[in-house]
Order: C-alpha cells, then sequence, then structure tokens
C-alpha cells in the first residue's frame, strides 16, 4: 500500500487470517500509486513529491531501480512491448512518457489541470 505523504510503501501479508506488514520498502517523498511492469516480477511506484518512480523487485522487495519524473508522477500506464512509462504529471498539467531503456524523459503532452488517471486499449499485462 502507498502511504501519500509518507516515503515509503508497506508490504502485508494477507494469504493468512490477520493481515500481518512483512516490510516497509523506502521509495522516495509522497509515495503514491503502484502499476505492474508486466514482467510478473517487478511494481513501478510513483512518489510525487520526489519526482521520481521506484522500480521494486517483488522477490527482493526491494528498490531495484529509480527514474526521474517531473511535475509530481501520479498514475501510471505501460503500453503493450514494455519500453516505455505513461506518468501523469500532476502538478505539470501533462502526461510523461520515460524511455524505460534509456531512462529519459521523451515527450510530454499538455492534458490539463491535474491529471489524474492513464490507462490504454495495448498494454503490458497486469
Amino acid at each position: 500500500m502507498g502511504l501519500t505523504g509518507s516515503d515509503s510503501v508497506e508490504v502485508f501479508d494477507v494469504s493468512g487470517g490477520t493481515p500481518r506488514s512483512i516490510r516497509k520498502i523506502k521509495t522516495g517523498a509522497g509515495a503514491h500509486a503502484f502499476r505492474s511492469a508486466g514482467d510478473k516480477r517487478h511494481v513501478y511506484v510513483s512518489n510525487r513529491v520526489a519526482n521520481t518512480i521506484s522500480k521494486i523487485d517483488l522477490h527482493t522487495l526491494a528498490v531495484v531501480d529509480s527514474y526521474t519524473a517531473p511535475g509530481g508522477p501520479d498514475c501510471m500506464e505501460i503500453p503493450a512491448g514494455g519500453k516505455q512509462l505513461l506518468v501523469t504529471s500532476r502538478w505539470a498539467k501533462r502526461l510523461t512518457v520515460i524511455d524505460l531503456e534509456t531512462r529519459q524523459v521523451v515527450r510530454q503532452v499538455k492534458v490539463g489541470r491535474s491529471p489524474h488517471g492513464v490507462w490504454t486499449l495495448d498494454h503490458a499485462s497486469r
């Protein structure tokens, strides 16, 4: 679960009768939204205040990569092929496209006030 305003996400084991906290993973200030990488191993977390996206390995429960994402990154989507990350840049009023191989912002599209949510018909598996 992401704790907006915090700098981490918390992992819970919900397989038993009573959920229990397993670990807190420090990702960055303003940890907010999650998106599966589509590889059945990693998940992305947006960190609104830090202006970053953290990549978490679900096997080790550790951050394995981080990407700069300007403008208060919020919701995310990964188009089919898994080479780009689409991010709503909440404070910048834009949709940001990050190339995951080069780790660079390759495009920003002005979309209007406080964009929240992004979804494509042809996306990476969840």
